[in-house]
Formats: structure tokens, C-alpha cells, sequence
């Protein structure tokens, strides 16, 4: 999911940083992460093994996405009975619509392609999850998605997300939360600053590279200036220069 600027406090729990911080957490991790499953999944949820959630390619910015891989167990502790494989779930929790359809939830399993009425029990399903969605699915499950988008007090509508927004609550206030997502936003600011000079300084070799072989000693000049209010004015100049000479020139005399 892309990098935002909101603060910590404003964070939904589809923000890749929180909700790895909440699932990690080992106070509220396990709890936070038996509630939602409980929800989405629509049932009792006994011993579970959480994967961490892997970031997943969103075709623009503004689309996120968290997908946790569950492993249930449904026997109990202290019995030896492995005749029943656990289930497994690829949950995917998207603020889009994967397939375009309008459903808060698409369920899809194995099957066999040349006996397609053949009854194919591995226990792995994949399920994707629409924050959005107003088909199918149930008023908790529609409850839940809604919190997950917009993770605000006035969103928990129900014991089920009201219980989750005391674990949010609680891990947001974490100084080692506070502190890691400050680091991470000065990581974001310097890769989005460093990647803008870059650019720009890209942008005036390619406009000079129109005159002609640009020499070594102009390139690192230019890669070395770290002031992007100079590098845009460099660029102006090199938009208007009709030579490298020129350009040189002109740089030369911004500097008096």
C-alpha cells in the first residue's frame, strides 16, 4: 500500500504499517486477529497460525490492500486426531473491487477441471473481501469492512468492532509504535525528496543532451546540488538555453 502523510492517529486499519502492528502485537495481535476472522469468516475460530501480511501491487496510489494467510485448527488441544486437515484461507481484504461485481466478499476454491462436479475437499479457499461491497455477505461482515477502510470510533457499530477499535486504540499509543512510524515517514519524506531531485536533474541532462555530448564535469556538478528551489531554476534555464555553452552560462551568472 502506498505511503501516506496522515499521523499516527489517523490511521485505518488498512494502512500496511498499523495493521502489521496490530497483528504483531503480542498483547492484542492474537485477540485483534480471532475477532476479525471470526467475522469474516462467519464462524467460531479456535486455534489459528496468522502469516504476516505480504504488501500487495495496487494499479494506483489510492488502492490498498492487506492479506493475511490463516491456518485453522479446528480439533482440540491435547488430541492427536490429524484424520482432518486444518483449513487454510488466503484472506484478501481489498478498498476495491477485485472483480468488478459489487459483492463484499468472493469465496473461491480448487476444483478439478475435467470433473467439475467432482467434490475436491483440500480445505483451501481464497477469499476477497471488498470494503466497499453491498451484495452478499452480512450486516457484521459489512460492519467490519466499513471500520477497516474508516477506522474511527464512530465506525464501530457493533461489539465486534468495538472490540477491535480497543486493540487499535491500544497499539497507537505504543512508543514503539509512535516511534517506528515516525521513522518510517522520515524514510518516505527523504526517498519522495531524493527521488523529485533525481528527476529533475534527469529532466535538464535529457534537455541538454539535445546540443550535443554533456561533459562529465557538468554532470556532476549538477548531480551534486541537493537544493531543489536551484535545480528547478536550472531547469527553466535549461528549457531556454540553445546550447550546453549557454546553459553553463547562464548557471554561472545564477551563481553572482
Amino acid at each position: 500500500m502506498g505511503y501516506t502523510s496522515k499521523p499516527l492517529e489517523e490511521l485505518d486499519v488498512m494502512d500496511d504499517f498499523l495493521f502489521s502492528a496490530i497483528a504483531a502485537d503480542r498483547e492484542v495481535g492474537e485477540a485483534f486477529c480471532r475477532k476479525l476472522l471470526s467475522v469474516l469468516l462467519g464462524r467460531k475460530i479456535g486455534k489459528i497460525r496468522v502469516t504476516a501480511q505480504h504488501t500487495l501491487p495496487a494499479p494506483a496510489p489510492e488502492y490498498r490492500g492487506i492479506r493475511m494467510d490463516v491456518e485453522v485448527e479446528e480439533y482440540e488441544e491435547g488430541q492427536n486426531d490429524f484424520s482432518r486437515l486444518p483449513d487454510l484461507f488466503v484472506i484478501t481484504i481489498l478498498n476495491y473491487d477485485p472483480f468488478g461485481c459489487g459483492y463484499m466478499m468472493y469465496t473461491v476454491e480448487n476444483h478439478c477441471i475435467e470433473v467439475p462436479d467432482l467434490k475436491y475437499g483440500d480445505g483451501l479457499k481464497f477469499l476477497y473481501f471488498y470494503t466497499g461491497g453491498t451484495k452478499g455477505g452480512s450486516e457484521e461482515i459489512g460492519n467490519m469492512l466499513r471500520y477497516l477502510q474508516h477506522s474511527t470510533a464512530e465506525n464501530a457499530m457493533d461489539t465486534a468492532t468495538k472490540e477491535l477499535h480497543d486493540y487499535v486504540s491500544r497499539v497507537k499509543i505504543i512508543p514503539e509504535v509512535r516511534q517506528g512510524y515516525m521513522s518510517l515517514s522520515e524514510r518516505f519524506y527523504y526517498e519522495r525528496r531524493e527521488g523529485a531531485r533525481e528527476n529533475t536533474v534527469d529532466n535538464i541532462l535529457e534537455l541538454l543532451e539535445d546540443y550535443g555530448e554533456i561533459p562529465e564535469d557538468l554532470k556532476e556538478r549538477l548531480n551534486s546540488i541537493e537544493d531543489m528551489a536551484l535545480l528547478k531554476k536550472y531547469l527553466k534555464l535549461a528549457a531556454k538555453a540553445e546550447s550546453i555553452a549557454e546553459f553553463q552560462t547562464a548557471i554561472s551568472e545564477q551563481q553572482k
